[in-house]
């Protein structure tokens, strides 16, 4: 960015206003000592999946529903059927009812929109 102002390719305005924002992500970074909270935060959400969903708002709860299944049927605010992301199927097999032949997938009625 100073190469870059230097050279001529940004005017001095430009370049203080990328060097705030650079100042401000710097500042809302977490310390290394917080990390440690933070890591063990994660880790038990990844033990418990439920346990993250019941301390996210409804933007995190999107975020995760999206990182988790690949489809979701959704009607009148209830989750009808869900499709698992290839790489956590195992997480979602039904063993003991012998349900878990191929990816969980429960298609709503016919007439239900995906």
């Amino acid at each position: 960015m100073k190469e870059l102002y230097e050279w001529g390719h940004k005017s001095k305005e430009e370049y203080w206003a990328d060097y705030n924002t650079i100042q401000i992500q710097l500042q809302s970074l977490a310390p290394a000592k917080d990390q440690g909270k933070s890591l063990g935060r994660l880790a038990s959400f990844l033990k418990d999946v439920s346990l993250a969903w019941k301390q996210s708002d409804e933007q995190q709860r999107n975020r995760l529903a999206r990182q988790l299944f690949d489809i979701a049927w959704i009607k009148d605010k209830k989750v009808l059927a869900v499709t698992p992301r290839p790489e956590f199927k195992p997480f979602f097999d039904l063993q003991d009812e012998g349900l878990s032949q191929g990816v969980l997938h429960i298609r709503p009625r016919g007439d239900s929109n995906p």
